[in-house]
Order: C-alpha cells, then sequence, then structure tokens
C-alpha cells in the first residue's frame, strides 16, 4: 500500500498561512504608512507660507482674487489686503467680521517670508518683578536673525531690538506680536508695492488646524485602505486556505465514489498529517473491504460449488434407488433378480445417508455457535486408542500400520469424539484412495508448547493439482468422484484440528511416504 507523504500539520498549515498573512499585510502596512508619511511632510510642506512668494507677480498686478488663499492657509484661510491708510482694498472672505487695524498694529504683526518662530518666556529680575522675553528667530536664506522684546506686567516695552514705534503694547499688539491673535487664526503680514507704485499690506489669516485636517483627512484615508488592503488580504487568504482544505476533501469524496462505483484505487495525498492519516487509513479501509468483497466472491462460489456438488452427489444414488425401486413396482425385474436389485437399493440408501450426515456434520460445524467440549486428555493414550480400534478393520482389508508413539503422559484439551472424528476421516480418505498393501504411519512427538502428529502413508499420493487446496469442501480426485466421494472428510477434519486451536497441514512427501498430514496441538 501507498503511503501519502506527511507534510506537517493543520495546525503547521494554518501557522504557516497567518505567518505569511501575517507577513503580507505588514509588508502593506508598511508600505502604506511610508507613502502617508511622505504624503503627511507634502503637505507640511505644502502650507508652508514661503510660498506665497511665487505668487509675487498676482499681488503686484492687483490680482488678489487669483491668490489661493485657501490651498495655502487652509479651508477657512482668508486674506486682506489694505493700503498705506489701513483702508481695506480686498478680502478674499465675507463671512467673518473682519476686524480694523491700526499702523501700529500691524508694525506688531510678524513677517510671513522669514517663517518667524516665536518665543515667549516669564521672566523675573532681580527686584523680583515678574517680566515677559518675547524672541522672534527669522529665517532669511542663509542667515538667522533674532528680534527680542522684554515688557514688564503692564506690557510696557523695556527692551527692543528693533525700531518698533511704541514703547507700551495693547493687549491686542501684544497678541498681534506672539502670533495669539485668534485660537483659530495665525496671523502673518506680507508688504508689497504694486505696479502702479503704491504699497500696500496683506495680512495673511491662516487656519491653525490646516495641518491637523489636512493630516487627519489623510490618515483617515489611510485607514480606510488599510481596512480594504485587511479585507482584500482576509478574502484571499480564506480563498487560499478554503483551496488547501477542500482539496484533500475533494480527492476523498471523489475516491469515496469511486469505491462506491467498484473503480477505487490508492489515493496518495501529500498534504497535513492529519490529511495524510485520514488518505493511509482510508486506503487500508479500502484494502480490507477490497479483501473482504473478495473472499465474500469467493464463499459465493464456494457456496454455489458446494450446492452444485451436493446436488450432483445425491442425484447418482437417488436416481439409482428410484430407478430400481420404479423397475421393482412395474414389474420389470425377474423374481430371481430381484433380492439383488434391493440389495442395491439398500446399499445405495445407506451411502445416501451417510452422505447426508456427513453435509450435517460440516454445516454444523459452519454454525457461528458450534463449539468443542474440551476436557483434558493423555493424547498419547488416545492416539494409542485410537490406533487399536481401528487396527483389526485396517488389516482385514489388507493395510499395514507403522506406529510411533513414545510411552509419556502428555496431557492436551481435546473433544475425544470430535477429534477421533477428524482422525477417522484421514484414516478413510487414505484406505479410500490407495491400493491394498499400503502402509499407514501413526507419529507423535512433543515439540516445546504443542504436540506434533503425523498421519502418512506411502500410497499413490495427492495429485499435484489439488494439493494446494486439498482441504477446502468438495475437493476430490477423478477416482473419488466416480466412486462418489463427498469431498468433506479433510474440511471437517481441518476444522475439528482448528477448533482445538491446532493446525493441520499436507506436507511434502518425505522418506517413503507419499502423503504426509502433519497436526499440532497445544499442550495443557
Amino acid at each position: 500500500m501507498k503511503k501519502s507523504n506527511k507534510r506537517g500539520s493543520i495546525f503547521t498549515l494554518l501557522l504557516g498561512n497567518y505567518i505569511l498573512f501575517t507577513f503580507i499585510l505588514a509588508a502593506i502596512l508598511t508600505t502604506l504608512l511610508i507613502f502617508y508619511v511622505l504624503r503627511t511632510v507634502g503637505i507640511i510642506e505644502n502650507i508652508d507660507t514661503t510660498q506665497i512668494m511665487n505668487y509675487g507677480r498676482t499681488l503686484e498686478e492687483k490680482r488678489f482674487q487669483e491668490f489661493p488663499s485657501e490651498r495655502l492657509l487652509g479651508a477657512k484661510g482668508f486674506i486682506l489686503v489694505l493700503d498705506q491708510q489701513q483702508n481695506i482694498v480686498y478680502q478674499s472672505t465675507h463671512e467673518y467680521e473682519l476686524p480694523t487695524f491700526s499702523a501700529d498694529d500691524i508694525a506688531c504683526i510678524p513677517q510671513y517670508s522669514t517663517t518667524p518662530e516665536i518665543t515667549v518666556r516669564n521672566l523675573t529680575n532681580a527686584q523680583g518683578q515678574r517680566q515677559i522675553a518675547v524672541t522672534v528667530q527669522e529665517n532669511q536664506s542663509d542667515t538667522v536673525a533674532f528680534r527680542e522684546y522684554i515688557l514688564d506686567e503692564n506690557k510696557r516695552l523695556i527692551y527692543k531690538s528693533d525700531n518698533l514705534p511704541m514703547d507700551t503694547l495693547t493687549e491686542v499688539q501684544y497678541k498681534l506680536l506672539t502670533n495669539d491673535f485668534s485660537p483659530e487664526y495665525s496671523l502673518l503680514k506680507h508688504q508689497f508695492q504694486a505696479d502702479d507704485g503704491a504699497s500696500y499690506t496683506m495680512l495673511l489669516f491662516g487656519d491653525r488646524n490646516v495641518m491637523l485636517t489636512a493630516v487627519g483627512r489623510a490618515w483617515s484615508s489611510f485607514f480606510i485602505l488599510l481596512a480594504l488592503a485587511y479585507g482584500t488580504m482576509v478574502f484571499f487568504f480564506i480563498l487560499w486556505l478554503n483551496r488547501r482544505i477542500k482539496k484533500p476533501l475533494h480527492l476523498l469524496c471523489q475516491e469515496l465514489n469511486s469505491f462506491e462505483s467498484g473503480k477505487s484505487h490508492q489515493a496518495t495525498y501529500q498534504g497535513p498529517r492529519e490529511f495524510v492519516e485520514i488518505f493511509d487509513s482510508f486506503n487500508d479501509m479500502s484494502q480490507r473491504l477490497q479483501r473482504s468483497e473478495e473472499e465474500r466472491q469467493h464463499l459465493e462460489r464456494a457456496k454455489q460449488k458446494m450446492l452444485a456438488d451436493i446436488s450432483h452427489d445425491l442425484k447418482t444414488p437417488i436416481t439409482v434407488i428410484q430407478g430400481y425401486a420404479k423397475a421393482l413396482c412395474d414389474g420389470v425385474i425377474p423374481p430371481d433378480e430381484q433380492t439383488q436389485y434391493l440389495q442395491i437399493i439398500e446399499q445405495k440408501a445407506t451411502g445416501l445417508n451417510e452422505l447426508i450426515n456427513t453435509f450435517y456434520q460440516y454445516s454444523k460445524m459452519e454454525h457461528p455457535d458450534y463449539s468443542l467440549t474440551l476436557a483434558p486428555y493423555d493424547i498419547c493414550n488416545y492416539l494409542r486408542d485410537f490406533v487399536a480400534d481401528r487396527y483389526a478393520g485396517l488389516e482385514l482389508t489388507g493395510f499395514l500400520l507403522e506406529v510411533d508413539i513414545p510411552e509419556q503422559h502428555i496431557i492436551c484439551n481435546i473433544d475425544t469424539v470430535q477429534l477421533g472424528r477428524a482422525f477417522d476421516n484421514i484414516v478413510n480418505n487414505s484406505v479410500k484412495h490407495n491400493p491394498k498393501g499400503t502402509t499407514l504411519y501413526f507419529s507423535l512427538q512433543p515439540r516445546r508448547n504443542c504436540v506434533r502428529i503425523l498421519l502418512a502413508d506411502n500410497g499413490i499420493g495427492i495429485p499435484d493439482e489439488i494439493q494446494q487446496m486439498i482441504f477446502e469442501p468438495f475437493v476430490v480426485g477423478e477416482e473419488s468422484r466416480c466412486s462418489h466421494g463427498s469431498g468433506l472428510g479433510l474440511s471437517i477434519a481441518k476444522k475439528i484440528v482448528e477448533a482445538h486451536h491446532g493446525t493441520i497441514q499436507l506436507l511434502k512427501p518425505y522418506s517413503h511416504y507419499s502423503t504426509v498430514y502433519k497436526i499440532l496441538l497445544p499442550i495443557k
């Protein structure tokens, strides 16, 4: 029987697929993460206010409506363009109530072009007075400049590093200086001169949440894509796993259907250990069932042959009896021959009775409830008694005996009646098939756990073509068939010996004996 190749277990398959699934998912996650990190960086770069310099000509030509305030400043961002008198020239939105700014207010607003970084610190001087230090770091091309202001608690300028026009800051001016004018907006300024020579100031109200909004939107789409990727991976993972699990089940189903239709063959499968074991078990089962079916068919053929043989063995004597009886009834037999005919009828009836008894004995042994009455007995004495009982009859029929039975006491569990029947059948078979002057040999030798009994003769032997099936029912030679032998004697003998937990076999001829039966019986 072919054994399928084992490749791990279902646990290994699931674990391997899970690891592969996790690895692929991690790779996809890493790729998406890198992409969205780069995209986030791009978003941050895109809202950098220095990009406003790219729209210098748009401002100089006073095409303020073309300025992309929402893209550069955020969805809620807007611009306000003032002339030299702080009058509003252009505003990109009318949704909000816009504040008014004085010249001093505008002077406090940081320039956008320097991308200012503002730091506010609380200080305490030597007299214990609280002071506020404001540092504005301005990045100008390749240099970094700092503007510093120190204010007291009343926002009075104690120190300033530039020419800020006022000495005291209002609350609004302080918030403008520290870019804390509104929690919703950052406020920077850009001063430029138009083509007509007029000077303008553009106030840029940048949405403080623009970065968070853009990044949040980017990461929301990231998680949506991640969920889609995960769902797709799970879908294909389930399909692949379903294929790996369904394939052996489909193959097994095919084998079952083939087995049902009588076309079964040895199925081979390479895969998880559990499925391989199922296929191996299925192959073992199919082999056993196939052997069982072959045995059933063999028994069926034997049964049909037995019925045919029984019919043949019964038909011949019955036909003779029927023919002679009819002849006697019709008065066609002369009176001086009637006695001879009646003797033939009696002889055939006796033979028929013996044949029926043999059939009955064989059928009784075939019954599942058949059992022997075993009892401990000295097998040496038993065999000597058997030979003694048969001695006179065998000698009268012209047969010689040779006996080799030791003077020992060997106890075996035997059924004295049935074992005697087995010995009788073997001896009768030798007498029936051999001529006068044949020597019958009886031998008993003790072995380690059993006794060996040899029943042999130096007669004509058994034809080669029936030696292998000599113990099967209704197996007879041609001359036996002509003499109407039943062919059940040796089969019954075998069943009796096996019921004693022993064995019987036909040995090859050795020494001067042509037919040798060896019987092994267990010692108690």
